[in-house]
């Protein structure tokens, strides 16, 4: 790598492995969320953390792509919708973003976080 310029996952022999965003106050905009990642091909499930039960919102069974709503219990995140992205489906979303088929702007949030990216070496 040269100094001052960017470095990709490519060419660190990187790999996205993990991938979660954070939604404030966004709890009540699952199913319109959900629809937007449904056109990019993604079935979407939720996770209660405090009944620690999943419930499939959308699926196509010829998607192969899956996100995660996360629901929080806890009193200072439980209006926060995070959005989970594990394995495959981070490199899936990131390709999208960085291909430009996606943008982030689509999720009309101003105040959105990333809230977590886990990498492995190839």
């Amino acid at each position: 790598m040269l100094q001052g310029q960017p470095i990709s996952f490519s060419d660190e022999k990187f790999n996205l492995d993990y991938l979660t965003f954070n939604l404030p106050n966004s709890i009540e905009r699952i199913s319109e969320i959900a629809e937007i990642f449904y056109r990019y091909r993604f079935n979407s499930k939720i996770y209660d953390v405090e009944t620690e039960k999943t419930t499939i919102i959308l699926e196509d069974k010829s998607f192969t792509h899956t996100i995660t709503f996360r629901l929080e219990n806890n009193p200072w995140n439980k209006r926060t919708l995070f959005i989970h992205f594990a394995g495959y489906n981070s490199r899936r979303i990131y390709f999208l973003i960085k291909e430009g088929y996606f943008s982030i702007s689509q999720l009309n949030c101003s105040n959105l976080k990333v809230g977590r990216v886990d990498i492995q070496f190839i």
